[in-house]
């Protein structure tokens, strides 16, 4: 048996994979600040990953009788959609908390505290294809996931035994994508770009990012290295 643990998972691609995993059989612990979810495999940590003394706080529990366990870090903010030199500092500092600082603790107490777990162990980070290519007014976000694709590569330098994966999902029919649509166009220029792809139809289900996610757990020989896009699948 399988138990994985989910940040952000109150919505989209977060929720779709509980309810994916919870088809399986598997044993599901979701970290977000809403509950969303009731079921008899599910266990729910409410958790504001901007609070880092909390995240560092949280213990992960393990039985022996687990084949695996998987981490998957979801949750991410898109910040403050301005250009730099706008920004107001705190929501730097916050998007950096949520999209970077609380994924790389969670990641390092997951590896520090089951370290006697003789399971297989599995990272999944939710990445972006905004780690690779700049977007105006996306400063934050495109950093914040440029730093967990190369946290990944280290670990699976690092941890050669773990499987570890940094995944863009694509343009997915998520709250995020609602907000982008919802930015001035004085603040986002690309913003034109993301309401054509919502209205002819583009974007993906969280469904069925979370069904193809979770085929890549099952079958990691799929996987396009450690960083990667579910596009080149």
């Amino acid at each position: 048996m399988k138990k994985v643990i989910i940040t952000g998972t109150s919505s989209g691609i977060g929720l779709a994979l509980v309810n994916v995993f919870l088809e399986k059989g598997d044993i599901v612990e979701g970290i977000a600040r809403r509950d969303a979810i009731v079921h008899s495999n599910y266990v729910h940590h409410t958790l504001d990953l901007s609070d880092l003394k909390s995240v560092q706080e949280f213990q992960f529990t393990v039985d022996k009788d687990l084949d695996e366990v998987v981490l998957i870090n979801n949750a991410g903010w898109l910040g403050e959609v301005k250009p730099i030199g706008e920004l107001q500092s705190e929501n730097i500092q916050r998007i950096n908390d949520i999209n970077i600082t609380a994924p790389f603790i969670l990641i390092n107490s997951f590896l520090s505290q089951l370290k006697s777990f003789g399971g297989k162990k599995t990272i999944i980070n939710i990445s972006s294809g905004a780690a690779q290519y700049p977007i105006k007014s996306w400063g934050g976000y495109c950093a914040s996931k440029a730093a967990i694709d190369m946290f990944s590569r280290v670990i699976k330098e690092e941890h050669p035994e773990i499987g570890v994966m940094s995944i863009a999902p694509g343009v997915v029919d998520t709250a995020m994508q609602k907000t982008i649509r919802e930015v001035p166009a004085e603040h986002f220029e690309d913003s034109a770009r993301f309401h054509d792809m919502y209205d002819s139809g583009e974007l993906r289900s969280s469904a069925d990012v979370a069904k193809q996610i979770t085929d890549l757990i099952e079958v990691k020989e799929k996987a396009r290295g450690t960083v990667f896009s579910l596009r080149e699948l």
